[in-house]
């Protein structure tokens, strides 16, 4: 998902808002949701996160406490404790 690899990456994602997707970028402040996918709409709020460079470094710099959660290493763990409780029933 291009989603986790910009996590991953450290590169605050700019995306439309999918529920999972608008869940994950507000929660964990990790980038902008676009509000509309008409072009000009597009391009007025990419002007605007390019003339705020402290948003977007104060964005980058939860990336990397969102990436460590968000990670295959971390809910592999939930994963294979789901799959224990299945054995011991």
């Amino acid at each position: 998902n291009k989603l986790f690899d910009y996590l991953r990456a450290g590169i605050p994602v700019f995306a439309t808002p999918l529920p999972e997707v608008s869940r994950i970028v507000t929660d964990y402040q990790t980038g902008w949701l676009c509000d509309s996918l008409n072009p000009e709409a597009m391009a007025k709020q990419i002007d605007r996160i390019r003339n705020n460079p402290s948003e977007y470094m104060h964005l980058r710099n939860q990336l990397s406490s969102a990436s460590a959660l968000l990670s295959w290493e971390t809910e592999c763990k939930a994963l294979v404790e789901l799959y224990q409780s299945f054995g011991k029933a």
